[in-house]
């Protein structure tokens, strides 16, 4: 984890290209917490289009450089971390990038971390506070407020250099889970 986590801060701290800037500088604007991270999220999906990708860069699993990923505005799992990571250290959050085994059937849950036990990046926000938030960039809805299903309740494995670590995602909020349906018929 240190090592990969190394090679990952290396472009999460680059410059941020204009585009990304200009989604900082709105965020900015926001108050709280939830307002600031979710307008990150909702913004960077308008500006990139996500496109599952696992191939490795120079045969590593880590994400492209910021300004490739601004300039072609596709990204992965791994794209969409990064760059959301890079926002939100810009605004005085620590963000580190984890990878988590997505999805809400899983067989067998491996107890140990190994590249086979994880197949989608995300990132741990935790506030000057140390509240922490759970954020799946590649989501269509944005939601700091909670955990979405597909990654609740699964261990995650912190890529950070400093600080790496294997925790476990909180579980779903009950109070949250719900979902709603409207239909009309004629």
């Amino acid at each position: 984890a240190v090592k990969q986590g190394k090679l990952i801060a290396k472009i999460y701290t680059q410059k941020l290209p204009q585009n990304f800037v200009a989604i900082l500088e709105q965020a900015k604007q926001k108050t709280n917490d939830i307002d600031k991270i979710n307008t990150v999220t909702s913004l960077l999906n308008d500006k990139i289009r996500y496109m599952g990708d696992w191939r490795s860069v120079s045969g590593r699993y880590i994400p492209r450089d910021l300004d490739k990923i601004s300039k072609t505005q596709i990204g992965d799992c791994k794209d969409f971390a990064a760059v959301t990571a890079a926002i939100l250290t810009e605004l005085g959050y620590k963000a580190q990038i984890a990878v988590v085994m997505r999805g809400i059937n899983q067989l067998s849950l491996p107890i140990l971390p190994s590249i086979s036990a994880f197949n989608h990046a995300i990132v741990k926000v935790t506030n000057k506070q140390g509240k922490v938030y759970w954020i799946d960039p590649t989501n269509f809805e944005s939601m700091a407020d909670g955990t979405f299903p597909d990654i609740a309740n699964k261990m995650a494995l912190i890529l950070d250099p400093n600080n790496p670590g294997y925790e476990k995602i909180p579980a779903v909020n009950p109070k949250r889970a719900e979902t709603s349906l409207k239909r009309s018929f004629e």
